[in-house]
C-alpha cells in the first residue's frame, strides 16, 4: 500500500498538524466489506481519523471510534493504536 501519514510541529511544539493519504486502505476496505458509496465514504472517513488520533498516542494506549447510525450501514467501527 502506498498511504502514508505526516505529522508536522510548529512554533516549539504547541501547534501540531497531521496529514493522511489512506486511499488504499479505504479501498481495501470498501472491498472487503463490499460496502455502497456512501457506506464507503463514511467508512473512510472513520479509518482516516482512527489513523490520525492513532498517531497522537503513546506506548500501548489504543483508541476505539463507534460511530452509530440507524441506516442501512448500521454502526462502524475502528480500532487503533499508536
Amino acid at each position: 500500500m502506498s498511504d502514508y501519514l505526516v505529522r508536522a510541529l510548529a512554533f516549539g511544539g504547541q501547534v501540531r498538524a497531521y496529514a493522511v493519504q489512506s486511499t488504499d486502505t479505504v479501498e481495501e476496505a470498501r472491498r472487503r466489506q463490499d460496502t455502497w458509496a456512501t457506506t464507503s465514504a463514511a467508512l473512510g472517513r472513520t479509518l482516516t481519523i482512527s489513523s490520525m488520533m492513532g498517531a497522537m498516542l503513546k506506548g500501548e494506549d489504543k483508541i476505539t471510534v463507534k460511530v452509530e447510525g440507524d441506516g442501512p450501514a448500521g454502526a462502524i467501527i475502528a480500532d487503533t493504536n499508536a
